[in-house]
């Protein structure tokens, strides 16, 4: 039973190690191509100006708009915005492409590594890259356009907060993870990635409007999907307008265990019909 215990410490800790130095190498790798990484910032700058001021032509009379004040509707444009680059940005779509020219085998395979475990990491790398770069554009634009930002006093509000995103974070990643394992079985894995990762995921979880001004029953159809568990339920729980965030939880939860499962049983499968040739 004691050495049990200390092998599996042993273990946590030689991955939280490795977790480290693939988490710098990710780091360091994102600013390989200067110019993309700029274009991709110009993109997120250009995207929250055309949503904020959209949203402030709609607001021009001073009423409230859809059952959201002006300054509340701004607060959930910007904390999505933030929201979106740590939850929904992934690194998982070069998973495809590695597992289709065999960079999967000579990459990761041959070594004993969690294969879940080393995507995780270089995500986390990419979402901290967009967190520490959305920060200051946000708060920049905030300034720039003249309004104020909408914030909770609670501790335990932020408290919650903070467990959604992380949980909202665990299941994009399980979900693009997923949609990425085509590459065993599909020639072209751009389409399953831009349907269900771009489309599905902005769309549904809420990024460009809140679902609440949809008609009702559309809400109901898409409160039975995961996405708007992703950025939707969080950032109303942060506006004080979810009574039951421990529901959310639960149901995030419970996501997150089915996504698990169905990952899992698709990488083994995908295995078993995994081949690759060196040159």
């Amino acid at each position: 039973m004691k050495r049990t215990a200390l092998s599996l410490l042993k273990q946590i800790k030689n991955n939280l190690i490795l977790g480290q130095r693939l988490y710098l190498i990710a780091l360091q790798d994102s600013f390989i191509f200067r110019l993309n990484f700029l274009f991709l910032r110009l993109r997120n700058i250009f995207f929250l100006l055309s949503i904020t001021f959209l949203w402030l032509s709609l607001y021009q009379d001073g009423s409230d708009l859809f059952g959201y004040s002006k300054e509340k509707m701004l607060t959930y444009i910007i904390f999505v915005a933030l929201l979106k680059g740590i939850v929904l940005g992934t690194k998982t779509n070069d998973l495809a492409p590695t597992i289709k020219n065999g960079e999967l085998t000579f990459r990761y395979l041959i070594r004993p590594w969690n294969i879940a475990w080393v995507w995780f990491c270089q995500d986390w790398a990419a979402k901290s890259i967009d967190l520490f770069f959305l920060l200051p554009e946000v708060f920049f634009i905030a300034f720039i356009v003249g309004f104020s930002i909408w914030l909770p006093h609670s501790l335990l509000t932020w408290l919650i907060f903070i467990i959604l995103v992380f949980l909202a974070v665990i299941f994009n990643f399980l979900f693009r993870f997923i949609i990425s394992l085509s590459g065993f079985w599909w020639e072209e894995v751009w389409a399953p990635n831009w349907l269900f990762g771009i489309v599905l995921l902005e769309i549904f979880s809420g990024v460009f409007f809140p679902l609440d001004i949809l008609p009702s029953l559309w809400q109901k159809v898409i409160y039975w999907t995961p996405f708007p568990y992703l950025l939707f339920f969080p950032v109303k729980f942060l506006l004080g307008q979810v009574s039951s965030p421990y529901s959310v939880i639960l149901i995030l939860l419970i996501w997150i265990f089915l996504a698990a499962i169905v990952m899992q049983n698709l990488w083994r499968r995908g295995l078993k019909t995994y081949s690759a040739f060196g040159g």
